[in-house]
C-alpha cells in the first residue's frame, strides 16, 4: 500500500525544537548572503556552462513534502483538530522567500534571515522571481498511483515557481509538477520564460517508503521506473516550446530515510517513543521503514530493501546528469548533488527533524540543507562534499566572485 511522506495520523506534540545554539561564522550569518554584489556583466550569458548565480532570473522547485517544508516549524497537531498542519514554504531550503524566521522559533534563529537557495540568489540579483512565501495548510498530491484524490496546487500565488507537493512521487513530477511549472512559465511568470532559470528537483522519499516488495509487489517504484519518470520530466522541461529552455537543473540525491528509526530511537519526545504501542507513525508515513512486521531482522526486511534502492536511485540520478551534460545543449543541462544521500543523522537528529513527527525536516534542517546545496553548487563533481552534516547551517557560505562560474561536471 502506498503511504505518503506526510503525517496522515500524528497525535502527539512535545514542544518546539530542542536546539543548542552553535557558533556561526562572521560571514553568511543564518540567512541571505553577506557577500559583495558581483560586477554586472555587459551581456547575458549565452551558454549554460557560463553561468554565475546572479544570472538566474528565476528559481524553481519540484519535489515532495520536504521541498514544501511540511511541518518545518513543528508544533501541536491532532487528528481531532479542525485545522490541518502547515507547509511552511517560506523557509524551504530551495525556494523559500521569507526574509526572516518568525520570532517564536528557537532564539538562535528568531528574526534572523532565512537561509534558502532563493534568498542566496536574491542577495546577488534582487530581481529574481519564483519564491514560495509564508505558510498554508498542507496539500496532498499523489496522482502517480491514482490512489489518492486530495487536491493540490491550491496556493499557487504564494507558492511561486514551486510545484513541490506533499505526497508526490516521481510519477507525479512528470504528470503534475512539470505541467504546472510549464503553466506558470506561460502564465504569471511569462516574463522570465526566456531568462536563465535554476531548478532543484528533490524527489524519491515517498517512492522509497513504499518500495519494499511487501508494499509494492508489482514494482511500480523500481529504479527503472524512477529513472524513466525523471528522464521524461527533464525532456518536457527541455522542450523550448514549453519553457523557453535556458534551465540549469540540480538533481538532489535521496535522503537515507532507512536510517531515521535508529537515529531517533533515543529521542524522548518523538511520538513513537512517547507511546511505543501506537502504530500511527510508522504505518502511515513510511511503512517500509517503520512497520515492525516488515522489519524483523531478515535479509528481505523493508529497511534493507529501501537502503539498496536509495543507493540505486541516486546512481540513476547521477547517470541522468551525465547524459545531459554529454549532450552539450547550450541552453539546458543537469548537475547532481550527492551530499543528501549521505545525510548524517547520527549526531543530534532532533535539531534537523520536526518535533511533530521526528521524520520531516525542521526549519533548522532546511537551513543546513540550503547551506550544503549552495556551497556544493560552486564545486566540480569530483570536489563536491558527499556528506551532509546536521549542523551544516553553522558553516560559512561561499561568496562567488565576478569570475565564478557554476561547473557542470
Amino acid at each position: 500500500m502506498f503511504v505518503p511522506l506526510v503525517f496522515l495520523s500524528i497525535a502527539f506534540w512535545c514542544g518546539f525544537q530542542r536546539v543548542a545554539a552553535l557558533s556561526i561564522g562572521r560571514r553568511g550569518t543564518y540567512g541571505a548572503l553577506s557577500c559583495p554584489r558581483l560586477t554586472p556583466r555587459p551581456t547575458p550569458p549565452k551558454n549554460v556552462n557560463d553561468l554565475r548565480p546572479d544570472d538566474f532570473g528565476a528559481v524553481m522547485a519540484l519535489g515532495d513534502s520536504v521541498s514544501a517544508a511540511f511541518l518545518a516549524f513543528g508544533g501541536p497537531f491532532s487528528l481531532n483538530s479542525t485545522s490541518l498542519p502547515n507547509e511552511n514554504r517560506g523557509v524551504s531550503f530551495t525556494i523559500g522567500g521569507d526574509s526572516t524566521y518568525p520570532p517564536f522559533v528557537e532564539a538562535s534563529f528568531a528574526s534572523k534571515p532565512v537561509r534558502s537557495i532563493f534568498n542566496f540568489v536574491r542577495s546577488l540579483n534582487p530581481n529574481v522571481v519564483g519564491a514560495s512565501t509564508g505558510s498554508h495548510p498542507f496539500e496532498f498530491c499523489n496522482n502517480g498511483t491514482n490512489k489518492f484524490a486530495f487536491k493540490c496546487g491550491l496556493y499557487q500565488d504564494s507558492d511561486g515557481l514551486s510545484a513541490a507537493e506533499s505526497g508526490m512521487v516521481a510519477a507525479d513530477v512528470l504528470n503534475v509538477g512539470v505541467p504546472r511549472l510549464i503553466s506558470q512559465l506561460n502564465g504569471p511568470f511569462s516574463s522570465v520564460k526566456h531568462s536563465w532559470k535554476l531548478l532543484h528537483i528533490s524527489i524519491g522519499g515517498n517512492d522509497l517508503c513504499s518500495s519494499c516488495s511487501q508494499e509494492d509487489p508489482n514494482g511500480f517504484f523500481s529504479a527503472d521506473n524512477y529513472e524513466s519518470f525523471i528522464s521524461q520530466s527533464l525532456e518536457k522541461l527541455r522542450d523550448e516550446s514549453n519553457t523557453g529552455s535556458k534551465i540549469l537543473v540540480n538533481l538532489i540525491s535521496n535522503l537515507p530515510v532507512q536510517n531515521i528509526p535508529d537515529s531517533t530511537d533515543n529521542v524522548p519526545f518523538c511520538p513513537r517513543n512517547v507511546n511505543p504501542n501506537a502504530s500511527i507513525f510508522g504505518d502511515e508515513e513510511c511503512g517500509c521503514v517503520f512497520r515492525p512486521d516488515l522489519n524483523t531482522g531478515s535479509p528481505t526486511d523493508g529497511r534493507v530493501q529501501v537502503a539498496n534502492l536509495q543507493r540505486e536511485y541516486n546512481l540513476r540520478l547521477q547517470k541522468i546528469s551525465l547524459y545531459y551534460q554529454s549532450l552539450g545543449d547550450p541552453h539546458f543541462s543537469v548537475i547532481f548533488d550527492p551530499s543528501f544521500g549521505n545525510f548524517n543523522l547520527a549526531t543530534s537528529p532532533f535539531t534537523v527533524l520536526s518535533d511533530t513527527d521526528c521524520f520531516h525536516i525542521s526549519f533548522i534542517g532546511h537551513a543546513s540543507f540550503a547551506t550544503a546545496l549552495w556551497n556544493n553548487l560552486f564545486l566540480r563533481s569530483s570536489k563536491k562534499n558527499t556528506v551532509l552534516q546536521p549542523d551544516q547551517f553553522a558553516t560559512s557560505l561561499t561568496c562567488p566572485k565576478s569570475h565564478t562560474r557554476i561547473p557542470l561536471y
